[in-house]
This record gives C-alpha cells, sequence and structure tokens, in this order.
C-alpha cells in the first residue's frame, strides 16, 4: 500500500518479509528514478530524489511510535545526502 501523509512524505507498507530484500528493492526505485531527469528533459533543471527511512512494524510496538522512528530515519537520510534508504540497522552502525 501506499499514502500520502503529508507535503512531500509517502508511507509505504510492505507486507511481512525480509527486511533486506525491501531495502533492496527501495535502493532500485531510487536509482531507476535517478534517471528520470534525462528523460524528461524538457523540464530544466529537474531533480529527483527519494530519502528513505524504514522500520518493521510488529506487535510489541505501536504504529505512531514506528511512524515516528520511520520518520526519524527518513530525516537521516537527508542528512546523510539523500538518495538513500535508511533503516534501524544502518543507524545502529
Amino acid at each position: 500500500m501506499i499514502g500520502r501523509i503529508g507535503g512531500e512524505e509517502f508511507l509505504l507498507v510492505f507486507p511481512a518479509g525480509e527486511k533486506q530484500a525491501v531495502k533492496a528493492s527501495l535502493e532500485s526505485f531510487i536509482q531507476a528514478c535517478g534517471k528520470l531527469p534525462s528523460k524528461l528533459s524538457q523540464y530544466d533543471g529537474l531533480s529527483v530524489t527519494f530519502s528513505i527511512g524504514l522500520t518493521n512494524v510488529d506487535t510489541r510496538r505501536e504504529l505512531m511510535a514506528s511512524m515516528t522512528n520511520a520518520d526519524n530515519l527518513l530525516y537521516q537520510a537527508k542528512a546523510q545526502g539523500k538518495r538513500r534508504v535508511v533503516d534501524d540497522e544502518t543507524n545502529q552502525q
């Protein structure tokens, strides 16, 4: 599922699965979207970037706490130069 939660922020919900596989898919998406400006050359100076905060939601944490965590990770991704996915494990390094 995907939904806009405000401004330029979107929430993507993936079914339960391997977080590293989701992260790899999101990184591929970021790379593919980075090529868009060359295909949209009529828009001078267009730049497309994505910064993503990735976290798991499980029965031990409330949804809002997980969204806050993902939002904090998103801002870390932006601070690290954008065009990246930052998750709980990345954040611990």
